[in-house]
């Protein structure tokens, strides 16, 4: 996470804010239209960790080899639809100087080739987490970031390539090169892994039915949210690209800390479920979102109390409306996470169809809203609080779907999830938030003691009021025992 902190500073130095802003908003296009990653991932992850629970090493090599071909056609798919409707966007649409719209376009055709290699390498990404392989995937995003940040110091001191260009070229031989360990560690650990010509209609049917429905809810989210940068770089041009997309940043840290996290709970999910054990898979599902949100709420404390000062630190030159635009952000992880164990149960029980075609509305709403909201007031800030607001009723409508499900009551999510976190946070932003009003001094004193203040203040009112007697006890004893070692 720091590694890549780091590297935002050095690619924002070494690119320029123009440059930064371009590369941000040409990769929103292809994020946007790389929806069909995710949702593969959820339908491999789901197959593999259902073939591991039956401890079935045929059948899981049988749904891999089948995902293999699925994701290869579906990759084949998207290049296709980057290479017209994507290059439209790109040529007619979005807000490029003149004289970048050559690099513009060789940065476009290098990410499509690394989305596609991205999209196949998938089923082997899925393999390692739904063996709760954990370690090796942590070192190969480390590998990766470090890599990212080594080729940034390389175009630092490149004086024959264009800059923006010749990054997009490295970052797609990065890519490239994180594909390859992939497929060799995995054919070398896990059998079902090894790839074998394997093609079965009715499986096939029956995960793309799983996928279809996914992809659906996909498109919706990276129309509501990639969407809003290339509408923001309609209405405002690219430097405000490169002030979203440094909040972004700040903001993906975040939300891959959650999900490295969730990584390692959901093929428990799922297996809870397979085995039949749903009250075991609620509580895994309920405490997971509580003591995660907690620990989010403690690290991200201390950057809303000063974010212009750190962001400072971090970037030396801060962009107009980075500052904003990072507590925006912040807000707006709050509302992304809560959902996110639910919808793993709905991956678990293969019941996703209302919380992808109906929920993922509210997301998808974002987009013509925020449009809509511009043309009245041309305020950069506005489609987030937007995006925030539709990121909300998506949780809502989520559990309520879950509930529906699993014939549990709203009442239990209230009591169990949403009572805890809103009196902690309560608790918390007005202690912490009055304590920093009235504290003075410089700008490094008051980021010392009021992030202090407010991780003693957070880990208080949480020990106190946030956990369960029971959760307590066994964390006393976890912390006794790894003080005695």
């Amino acid at each position: 996470m720091f590694v890549g902190l780091y590297s935002s500073r050095v690619l924002l130095a070494t690119l320029g804010v123009e440059d930064l802003g371009i590369f941000n908003v040409v990769a929103s296009v292809v994020l946007m239209l790389e929806f069909v990653s995710s949702s593969l991932t959820n339908s491999s992850q789901r197959y593999l960790s259902i073939g591991l629970g039956k401890n079935d090493l045929k059948l899981t090599n049988n749904y891999f080899a089948q995902s293999v071909g699925i994701h290869f056609l579906f990759s084949i798919c998207i290049v296709i639809i980057m290479e017209t409707a994507g290059l439209w966007l790109l040529n007619e649409k979005l807000n490029i100087p003149a004289d970048r719209q050559v690099a513009a376009s060789w940065l476009y055709q290098f990410s499509v080739l690394a989305a596609f290699i991205k999209i196949n390498q998938v089923c082997f990404q899925s393999v390692i987490i739904a063996r709760e392989n954990m370690s090796i995937y942590a070192y190969l995003s480390i590998f990766e970031a470090t890599a990212k940040l080594a080729i940034l110091y390389l175009i630092a001191s490149n004086t024959h390539f264009d800059k923006l260009i010749f990054y997009g070229a490295l970052l797609l031989v990065i890519q490239f090169t994180v594909l390859l360990v992939h497929i060799i560690y995995c054919y070398s650990v896990y059998p079902e892994s090894r790839y074998k010509l394997f093609w079965d209609n009715t499986l096939f049917k029956e995960m793309f039915s799983f996928v279809s429905v996914n992809i659906f809810g996909s498109i919706s989210w990276s129309l509501g949210v990639q969407g809003i940068s290339i509408l923001l770089n309609i209405f405002f041009g690219p430097v405000i690209n490169t002030a979203r997309g440094l909040a972004t940043t700040a903001g993906r840290f975040i939300n891959q800390f959650v999900n490295n996290i969730y990584l390692a709970i959901k093929p428990q999910l799922i297996k809870s479920y397979a085995k039949g054990e749903i009250e075991e898979m609620l509580v895994m599902a309920e405490k997971s979102t509580v003591y995660i949100f907690y620990m989010v709420l403690i690290v991200t404390l201390p950057l809303l109390l000063e974010t212009n000062y750190i962001l400072r630190l971090w970037l030396n030159t801060v962009p107009e409306f980075t500052t904003m635009y990072t507590k925006l952000v912040i807000i707006q992880s709050y509302f992304w996470m809560l959902p996110i164990p639910y919808s793993q149960i709905a991956t678990a029980t293969g019941k996703i169809k209302n919380i992808q075609l109906y929920g993922r509305i509210f997301t998808l709403m974002s987009l013509p809203i925020s449009y809509g909201v511009l043309l009245l007031v041309e305020n950069p800030y506005y489609p987030i609080i937007v995006v925030i607001t539709m990121d909300s009723l998506y949780w809502l409508y989520t559990i309520q779907e879950i509930n529906k499900q699993l014939r549990t009551s709203f009442k239990r999510y209230l009591s169990n999830v949403v009572k805890p976190i809103a009196f902690v946070s309560m608790a918390v932003f007005s202690t912490v938030f009055t304590f920093s009003y009235y504290l003075e001094g410089s700008d490094i004193f008051k980021l010392t003691i009021g992030g202090l203040f407010s991780t003693l203040s957070a880990s208080a009112f949480i020990y106190l009021f946030g956990i369960e007697k029971s959760d307590l006890q066994v964390l006393k004893t976890f912390i006794i025992r790894k003080l005695k070692r």
